[in-house]
């Protein structure tokens, strides 16, 4: 039912992925959660929002709505998916829902909104002659987010392979994303100088990236069992863009690819973030919900799709309510 009505291109879709998100958050309510909160990041500014539920909820509904879609409209806008739809709006709240240890605001979920706005300017940069203004604003954004969530700083290599993959490189565009880069940098160590803690900072960094306790994993397998089944379907998906990815003209192809290369860089945050998993889930949920759209999208059989995410709904409920 959700597949063919969220395959529709009408913008009224956008009302039914608020009403998903409301709904997969609900249990926040009946779950004490609790995240570990570096003292350094820029999400301590806003980290007493956790402390009252309805705050909690109310900001978590907006923000994830707001993101789901706007990559939605990425997505559409570049012609990403053969269709215009709202499947990856659909995949991205189910992926930020994935267990009931996750219904919380995390540094993760502010930072993806910093990566969204740099994904934009990535996508934007194949063809153009001139990519100054773009490679400025990318390392702008990514050090946002890096400020935020240190493991995002992944994504300032993947601007680097595209600004080398998508057309002939120029060296001046390397040096401007960095200056991007350094903007925000220079101001927040300028701050942590002036207030004597920069010492404090640089010592506490390599050990500020774990965001979820290992207790906060699920024990059991019913638990696990809409991780396991997300990533399996999600590797499905990857396996047939691999498969198909050359049936596509050029550069659907190469926006495809960078998001394969999206998918790898984000991974890769296992080995910053002390191999915090559920952090790592989270980053993973902007390549993983555009695969998974693509992967429903090309499906033949409605039928087929609509029960493999009702086995994905069911594991979800499995893993809220054991």
């Amino acid at each position: 039912m959700l597949i063919s009505v969220f395959k529709s291109n009408q913008k009224l879709v956008n009302g039914f992925s608020i009403i998903v998100v409301f709904c997969l958050w609900l249990p926040l309510f009946w779950h004490n959660n609790s995240i570990v909160i570096n003292k350094y990041s820029v999400f301590n500014v806003i980290s007493a929002i956790n402390n009252i539920k309805l705050l909690s909820f109310a900001f978590a509904v907006l923000l994830i709505s707001a993101q789901a879609i706007y990559i939605n409209h990425i997505v559409n806008h570049f012609k990403i998916i053969a269709n215009n739809t709202h499947l990856v709006s659909l995949f991205y709240v189910l992926w930020c829902a994935a267990n009931s240890s996750l219904l919380i605001v995390t540094p993760i979920l502010i930072a993806n909104s910093f990566l969204l706005l740099a994904v934009y300017q990535l996508f934007n940069m194949y063809g153009a002659e001139r990519v100054y203004s773009l490679a400025f604003n990318s390392g702008l954004l990514v050090a946002i987010a890096m400020l935020i969530y240190l493991p995002a700083v992944l994504f300032l290599p993947l601007l680097w392979v595209v600004l080398i993959y998508t057309k002939t490189p120029n060296w001046r565009e390397f040096v401007i994303s960095m200056v991007g880069f350094a903007v925000p940098v220079i101001f927040y160590l300028t701050y942590y100088l002036i207030t004597n803690q920069l010492t404090a900072l640089l010592n506490d960094t390599p050990n500020n990236h774990l965001i979820f306790l290992k207790e906060q994993l699920p024990v059991s397998h019913f638990g696990r069992s809409f991780f396991y089944a997300s990533i399996v379907v999600g590797l499905l998906a990857l396996i047939n863009l691999i498969i198909n990815i050359d049936k596509n003209v050029v550069k659907i192809r190469k926006l495809l690819l960078m998001v394969m290369l999206m998918l790898l860089f984000f991974g890769c945050s296992l080995f910053i973030n002390s191999f915090d998993y559920l952090a790592t889930y989270l980053l993973v949920g902007l390549p993983f919900s555009i695969l998974l759209a693509n992967y429903f999208n090309q499906m033949k059989r409605l039928w087929f799709s609509e029960l493999i995410f009702l086995g994905l709904i069911v594991t979800l409920i499995f893993s809220y309510f054991s």
